[in-house]
């Protein structure tokens, strides 16, 4: 069997309506296309009907008289503000999409490019053999949404991949986005399952679902199917933009996060194929591992939680540290580069079961508009660089130097300051 070659990578590629660089802005002024205009509907219906309320049918029984705007604000500071703070919050997804559809066509200024993106990145995948893709949203309304994930695989047929394993719909608390996750192969694939993590933040549960893929994919002169996992799990909001919000909401992130990565390990132990199948995970683990100018690198508080889940956990290797956010030049339509905390991290990492899989080859992969893309208004094809890697069984490397030594894992991860 030849080696094997998978790429991991984030497309910022959200729904129509929505750019990365403005998401809170428009998720946060979206709320209010539908928050307030219900506590006035609601509050305006109840006045009315206290207003014209009939008399007490029984007139010789004590009753007070109707006080309708005593009972109205009763009504909308005990029920009927609570409602629409929660509607708002639940929706504002949604209305963000409207506003920055109605801000399109006041300014007419482009979106992110997402279709010309998505066709571009296509040249930087032709040579792997699996593609593990995050950030590839599909929405409800589906009849609204130009469904991103087929388009991509639609494109990516041209240069053979022919098997998909798309996302589960959107589950139960968002009301809008899925997982974003897909998988492409130019080998067959077998069976294939989403996870939804039960472990949602609060405060992105209505919009989003973080979780897991798996696809069990049949390769060439392998007896047992390889088994392939992606993911994007919460980032700690410790380090996020809400790392000055109270700690109460703070302590709520870390115990959502922790309850993501159990679960991821649970899935990767429930759908792995057997223990000597060839293993790879690729993904968006919001790692948040930053490159220091210096050259060292600095791991953080949110690597732990992942370290415990694959390395102790699960026995995975770590394939090593790469620069996949924080472009130098800086990207300026996907995200905002006088951001002040704007700096190069690791946040997507691949591992490998070392038991079964072997690594010859691991580095980041730039993605890099063309020419022709940066004469449209964008230079980079996502916010995130991808990462390729080169894996083969581990019985053709019996008796030679394994890529997990020691000498060959510090080198591909760097100096670390803690």
């Amino acid at each position: 069997m030849p080696p094997l070659k998978f790429l991991t990578l984030n497309t910022c590629t959200s729904i129509s309506g929505l750019t990365n660089k403005r998401l809170p802005s428009l998720v946060s002024a979206g709320g209010l296309l539908f928050g307030p205009p219900l506590l006035i509907f609601l509050t305006t219906c109840t006045y009315l009907y206290q207003s014209s309320r009939p008399p007490f049918p029984f007139p010789n029984l004590p009753h007070d008289p109707p006080a309708p705007i005593l009972n109205t604000v009763k009504l909308a500071l005990s029920f009927y503000l609570p409602l629409s703070v929660l509607v708002g919050f639940m929706l504002g997804v949604h209305g963000g999409r409207l506003l920055g559809l109605l801000q399109h066509l006041r300014s007419g200024n482009p979106f992110d490019y997402k279709a010309e993106r998505l066709r571009e990145t296509v040249s930087h995948c032709k040579d792997y053999d699996v593609v593990m893709v995050q950030e590839i949203y599909k929405g409800y309304p589906f009849i609204l949404d130009p469904d991103y994930p087929n388009l991509l695989h639609t494109e990516m047929k041209k240069v053979g991949f022919q098997h998909a394993a798309f996302a589960a719909p959107p589950q139960f608390p968002s009301v809008c986005m899925g997982t974003g996750l897909l998988i492409l192969s130019k080998h067959p694939i077998l069976s294939h399952s989403t996870l939804s993590f039960e472990n949602q933040f609060l405060l992105e549960s209505f919009g989003v679902n973080r979780g897991a893929m798996h696809a069990r994919i049949q390769v060439p002169d392998q007896e047992e199917p390889l088994d392939v996992f992606t993911c994007h799990l919460s980032p700690s909001m410790r380090e996020a933009l809400m790392k000055d919000w109270p700690e109460a909401l703070l302590a709520m992130g870390d115990r959502t996060r922790a309850g993501q990565f159990a679960e991821m390990k649970s899935f990767v132990e429930r759908q792995r194929s057997s223990s000597t199948s060839m293993c790879v995970v690729g993904g968006d683990f919001n790692a948040n591992i930053k490159h220091l100018e210096g050259g060292g690198v600095e791991e953080g508080i949110a690597y732990p939680a992942v370290k415990k889940a694959m390395v102790d956990g699960l026995g995975f290797e770590d394939a090593g540290w790469r620069v996949t956010y924080g472009y130098v030049p800086k990207d300026k339509v996907l995200t905002n580069p006088n951001h002040p905390d704007w700096c190069q991290v690791t946040e997507d990492l691949v591992f490998v079961d070392p038991a079964t899989t072997s690594i010859l080859e691991f580095d980041n992969v730039p993605l890099l508009a063309s020419k022709a893309g940066r004469k449209a208004g964008y230079t980079h094809l996502s916010d995130h660089q991808g990462l390729g890697i080169t894996v083969e069984p581990v019985r053709k490397r019996k008796g030679k130097a394994s890529a997990s030594s020691p000498r060959s894992r510090s080198r591909s991860r760097g100096p670390r300051k803690k």
